[in-house]
């Protein structure tokens, strides 16, 4: 999958570990890299199981541990969603 970010400070965050483990913590940085990876090596976005993802209002919420959720949306609508090849990251947000 192709992956792009809502605004180059969350990319940052993204592809910086260390900037991560500042703001989010060890384990919800570990995990945040974990489903990238997991994002980036698949597919389509329906391929990626880890992390528990949960579709809401056209979006698809990914815990990242017990206090994270990392947002994103695919490039398929609807029902369509799992068939997204491509997926833009919105957020990262308490829960």
């Amino acid at each position: 999958m192709e992956i792009a970010f809502a605004e180059k400070q969350l990319r940052d965050v993204c592809e910086h570990e260390a900037k991560a483990m500042k703001l989010y913590g060890s384990k919800a940085a570990e995990r945040l890299q974990r489903r990238l990876s997991d994002l980036r090596s698949a597919e389509t976005l329906g391929d990626v199981v880890a992390g528990r993802p949960k579709r809401i209002d056209g979006e698809v919420r990914f815990q990242l541990g017990d206090e994270y959720v990392l947002t994103i949306q695919g490039d398929c609508e609807g029902e369509d969603w799992k068939n997204s090849i491509r997926a833009k990251v919105l957020k990262i947000s308490k829960l």
